[in-house]
Order: structure tokens, then sequence, then C-alpha cells
């Protein structure tokens, strides 16, 4: 038995010994540093955009996703948010690209304020923010503290 197995290791430390290795490397990484040299990378500008495109983004799936209940609806919501971004993923003028950031920021608080969504971060704290100061809920008035206008109904005051 022992001289068998010395043969089976002898066997292979020849083969071994007889194989040329390859160029080519070893992991699926590609090492190829032409093509990594020829990406284009990003000026400062242009990643402080990215990240703020993928914060709204993820903003505007986390106001769905938690907020939105009926199924129906939470996977059209996705599909609108999905290609309202879609829409101009290509765009390269930088003035087009400041409005949209700020159309979606402005459709961002009215989904957040229409659906109720406070963020968990700031839940805590007594800031005005989250707030819709047209809501009747946030009326700070000592006589009718729950935002009703008037007792009477108008025309039973002839």
């Amino acid at each position: 038995m022992s001289s068998k197995s010395n043969n089976i290791g002898k066997v292979i430390i020849n083969n071994h010994q007889n194989i040329t290795r390859s160029n080519k490397p070893r992991s699926r990484i590609n090492h190829n540093k032409k093509a990594r040299m020829t990406e284009k990378i990003p000026s400062l500008q242009e990643f402080m955009h990215r990240q703020k495109v993928v914060n709204q983004y993820r903003s505007f799936m986390k106001v769905i996703s938690n907020k939105i209940d009926d199924d129906t609806y939470n996977i059209q919501m996705k599909k609108e948010v999905r290609g309202g971004f879609k829409r101009l993923v290509d765009e390269k003028d930088d003035m087009v690209i400041a409005m949209a950031l700020k159309e979606g920021n402005k459709k961002l608080k009215e989904l957040k304020l229409m659906v109720g969504y406070v963020d968990p971060s700031r839940k805590n704290s007594n800031s005005k923010d989250n707030e819709d100061p047209d809501s009747w809920i946030s009326i700070d008035d000592k006589e009718d503290p729950r935002g009703r206008v008037g007792i009477n109904w108008p025309w039973d005051n002839k």
C-alpha cells in the first residue's frame, strides 16, 4: 500500500514539473490594467451628484415600502419612481439635472406628507420640517385645539 501511495505522489510531482503556467489570472477579477485605466473616474461633483440621486431614490423606495400597504399601489408607485429615474439616467445637462433633483425632492416631501411618513431619525426632534403647514392638525389655537372652524353652522347665525 505504501509503495502505491508513493508512486501516486511521484506522478503528481512529475506532472507539476512538466506543467507550464499560463498567463491568465486565477481569479475572476478583471486584471486588464488597460481596461481599468480607460474607465472614466468621476469628478467630486459627479460623485456627489450620484450620491444625491441614489439617496433620493432610496428615500422614495423606503417611504413607499413602509407606508403603502396595498400591494397594487405599492408596485405601481415603485414602477413610477423607477421610470422617472430611468428616464433621466443619460442626461448630461447640468441645469436639467439640478431641476430634476429639486423636483424629486419636492415630490418626495409631498409623498411623505401625503402618507404621514416620519423619518425615524427625526422622530424625537421637535422640528417643524416633518409637519404639513397646511394641515389642520398642526394648528395651535387655544380656543379650538382640534383645528375646527367655528362652533355653529353659518346659516344658523341670522
